[in-house]
């Protein structure tokens, strides 16, 4: 699990910072709207699974980077903690694509437990990585604006890898996962539906799944040339 806390204060990003960090979650800060930016253009697409936003900061305020990163068709999940708690500007933060609105000074617990409610509503929707998506309502994948028509079985690796984000999945995990077998039954089963997939994907831009010797596969983002055409 990957955070960005965007918020000008500098205790409030070391509060937010050490309460949400832990084995299973890292925690990335930016100070301003400015390197909130710059972060998120460094690195791929769906590299976060949420941000925590602040509303009021100097230059670009929380509700206009909001705006801006849904206008640019970001899906990312974001929480607003703010000290302004009127309803008018609670409505008008909801409505700009907020997931939550958090007013200071909160409980981390509370914050946790709304972050989690926020993430158990995506996870029933749609996972994004670099610019490979997964609709998992509808059962559905797509590469940029294109949609892959996957089986089942390749929809489900897929699914994998991009919950994955860019991390290793072993071949253990993926028979454990997707066939519900805890032994390697010797054959190059993952190697054919892998391969599949690769070719699909690849139809729609770049190669996209790596293999790494002796560990298993990750999906990979494409540089931003690529992506936009420009490499």
């Amino acid at each position: 699990m990957r955070f960005l806390i965007v918020d000008d204060d500098p205790e409030y990003r070391r509060l937010l910072e050490r309460g949400l960090s832990s084995d299973e979650a890292s925690v990335t800060c930016a100070e301003s709207a400015d390197a909130a930016r710059q972060t998120l253009a460094d690195l791929p697409r769906g590299h976060f699974d949420l941000v925590v936003l602040d509303v009021s900061m100097p230059g670009t305020s929380g509700l206009a980077l909001l705006a801006e990163l849904r206008q640019q068709g970001a899906r990312v999940p974001v929480v607003f903690v703010t000290a302004r708690g009127a309803v008018a500007e609670k409505v008008e933060g909801l409505a700009a694509g907020a997931d939550d609105w958090l007013v200071k000074p909160f409980a981390l617990e509370e914050l946790r437990a709304r972050i989690a409610a926020v993430l158990r509503r995506q996870d029933n929707t749609l996972i994004e990585y670099g610019d490979v998506r997964v609709d998992l309502g509808r059962q559905r994948a797509f590469r940029g604006d294109g949609a892959v028509e996957l089986s089942p079985r390749e929809f489900e690796l897929l699914t994998v890898l991009a919950r994955a984000k860019g991390a290793v999945v072993s071949r253990q995990t993926l028979l454990a996962q997707i066939w519900n077998v805890d032994f390697d039954p010797g054959t190059n089963l993952i190697d054919v539906q892998m391969g599949r997939l690769r070719r699909k994907l690849d139809k729609l831009g770049p190669p996209c799944i790596e293999s790494v010797r002796g560990q298993g596969f990750r999906l990979t983002a494409p540089a931003v040339g690529e992506r936009d055409g420009t490499a």
